[in-house]
């Protein structure tokens, strides 16, 4: 992790979806493109958490944002 990126290890998918402990931002990309980027479902939150959907495991996901 540094201030560009986040950079994830052996990313698991429940039911084809991660839900990490992050707050969702507009903007977000993740690599590979075949993970998507999205607010999760948080009903406690004002700025839900991040949501990454996939259809498999990925070995590595890299989430980047622009300042």
């Amino acid at each position: 992790m540094d201030s560009h990126h986040i950079t994830l290890a052996n990313v698991v998918p429940d039911d084809g979806v991660v839900v990490l402990s992050l707050h969702y931002q507009s903007g977000l990309q993740a690599a590979p493109t075949r993970v998507q980027v999205e607010p999760g479902p948080d009903g406690t939150e004002m700025i839900p958490f991040l949501r990454l959907r996939m259809d498999r495991p990925v070995a590595r996901v890299t989430i980047t944002w622009k300042e």
